[in-house]
């Protein structure tokens, strides 16, 4: 059994759509602004609070980066502020180390003691944020 030739000259007609379809999608993931983006590596989800708690907290230690830091490199500069920030008895950030780098920069009337502690319950486990966890979401 022969096919017919026009069966073979014709286009497969879902081609174009599969085009068409990684083009959107292309241009969608184009115009999402980066800081808005949750980690995806992240286990859990933050919850808007949460994500809106992250970024003001990014924002506070970028600006001050940017007016204190600017010889050192930014992920030098997270390891610094993480440091600074951590419980000395153990490698993990507290509310507390949060709220004394807060209060060392300068910075302690901008962000409040919910928003510290949402940081802290979002991210971390109950409210100590393990190290890495907490680099890798500043």
């Amino acid at each position: 059994y022969q096919q017919p030739p026009s069966y073979k000259t014709q286009p497969n007609p879902f081609h174009k759509l599969n085009q068409s379809t990684t083009m959107i999608s292309k241009q969608i993931v184009r115009h999402i602004p980066t800081t808005s983006i949750v980690r995806i590596n992240q286990i859990r989800t933050l919850t808007t609070e949460g994500v809106a708690a992250v970024e003001k907290l990014r924002l506070v230690l970028e600006e001050y980066r940017v007016n204190n830091f600017t010889d050192e490199i930014p992920s030098r500069f997270k390891k610094t502020v993480a440091y600074a920030a951590k419980d000395t008895r153990q490698d993990v950030i507290v509310p507390e180390g949060i709220e004394r780098l807060l209060r060392n920069i300068g910075a302690s009337d901008r962000i409040s003691k919910d928003e510290v502690n949402t940081i802290a319950s979002e991210i971390g486990a109950g409210k100590q944020i393990p190290l890495q966890t907490f680099l890798q979401n500043i």
